[in-house]
């Protein structure tokens, strides 16, 4: 749908220097007064609302047996937060990183029946969690040319989750190879970024800078946001592209 945007993914070197240089000085200023005011606590320890009305974090709350999920509890809020439009609307969904396969059950009962999964994992093990409405595919991530040969057999799909290798050198052939896969409309997320040198993040960082380009170009066109949570990046592509960025002025009283 729109190949040249998957061309225009590699940031310049210096911009992320800059942005990996220059984030920890305002960080610790800001981390350093919060903590002044008593906000912030003890490390690693998280509260829940076991009443929460995120329906993946019941999900997750409820399942004691079988196939296993293992999740930061924050992610469920960013989850909610994307995908709740896609519900009950067969997705299409990629998820990298099968694991135990409990994600794909997850991802099921909350897509609804007649979402379409597909689960790519290094491990031929996971292959046992193929079944009607789910394919499973063993590959490494990183692989481009696999990425290119599941465009061609699968085409695109609505939403694409990075939870694989969690290595740079795996997640940037991935993001860079699927990002021309994504619907109009679509959601690209990648969980588990740790670290404040983290070169995947200073990528995303460099790449979603592009967005402030003064001349306008394929990001601008087909990319609606990139946000960064916790150890979460999401970047949401537009229904219909943008011919452009116009500034406009009304009224007729100016200063």
């Amino acid at each position: 749908m729109f190949d040249r945007l998957r061309k225009t993914v590699r940031p310049l070197t210096n911009v992320l220097r800059l942005l990996v240089d220059t984030i920890y000085a305002p960080t610790l200023f800001f981390l350093a007064g919060r903590k002044a005011n008593g906000i912030i606590g003890h490390r690693n320890v998280a509260s829940h609302d076991s009443s929460s009305s995120n329906p993946l974090e019941s999900y997750f709350d409820s399942h004691r047996s079988g196939a296993g999920i293992w999740k930061w509890r924050h992610y469920f809020e960013t989850y909610h937060t994307h995908f709740s439009r896609f519900r009950g609307k067969r997705p299409k969904i990629l998820e990298i990183g099968v694991y135990s396969g409990g994600s794909l059950e997850m991802w099921r009962e909350y897509f609804g029946e007649d979402c379409e999964l597909f689960g790519v994992d290094i491990n031929s093990g996971c292959m046992q969690f193929q079944k009607k409405g789910v394919t499973i595919k063993i590959a490494n991530q990183s692989d481009r040319f696999f990425w290119r040969k599941f465009r061609e057999e699968f085409g695109e799909v609505d939403i694409v989750i990075d939870d694989g290798g969690h290595r740079p050198r795996q997640q940037r052939p991935t993001f860079e190879e699927m990002l021309s896969c994504i619907k109009p409309g679509g959601v690209y997320l990648c969980e588990d970024l740790h670290g404040l040198k983290n070169p995947f993040v200073a990528y995303l960082r460099g790449f979603a800078n592009t967005l402030n380009a003064n001349s306008f170009n394929d990001v601008q066109a087909w990319v609606k946001s990139v946000t960064f949570y916790p150890y979460i990046a999401v970047l949401e592509i537009l229904d219909r592209p943008r011919n452009g960025l116009s500034s406009e002025r009304r009224g007729d009283h100016w200063i």
